[in-house]
């Protein structure tokens, strides 16, 4: 089972993120999951598949060219922890944050905790004070 949740994990970033498959959320992600973004800019937390497809949809808007390239993944038991870059384009409003046209190349990590074959919940810590710092606000 453990590389079935490393597929699952996979397709966060490849599917959902990158190739914006935003209707496979319904299908990887319990109703009832937590997504924990661990961020010092805009920490939040959103519930099941429409609030991942809405903090998706915030971030695709202001890079809408986002490519996820996952870098390394390692499984115990019901958890995958999930390495990934993203690149992209800031050409988009990304909150209080007027396009600026600069690329950006970012790293976080993922990790997920698996219940009855979904994603029960998610954690993401990323680099986002990098982030603004190419985007040139601090």
């Amino acid at each position: 089972m453990a590389q079935d949740y490393k597929s699952i994990a996979r397709c966060v970033r490849e599917e959902i993120w990158t190739k914006k498959n935003s209707l496979l959320a319904e299908e990887i992600i319990s109703p009832d999951c937590a997504y924990q973004v661990h961020d010092p800019m805009t920490p939040l937390v959103v519930k099941g598949p429409a609030g991942l497809r809405q903090l998706v949809g915030v971030y695709l808007n202001a890079v809408p060219d986002a490519r996820c390239s996952v870098e390394e993944i390692i499984s115990e038991g019901e958890t995958v922890m999930v390495r990934w870059s993203a690149t992209g384009t800031h050409s988009g409003q990304l909150l209080q944050i007027a396009p600026t046209g600069k690329k950006i190349n970012i790293a976080g990590v993922d990790i997920y905790q698996f219940a009855n074959g979904k994603i029960q919940n998610m954690r993401i810590v990323w680099d986002a004070m990098g982030f603004a710092s190419q985007l040139g606000i601090r």
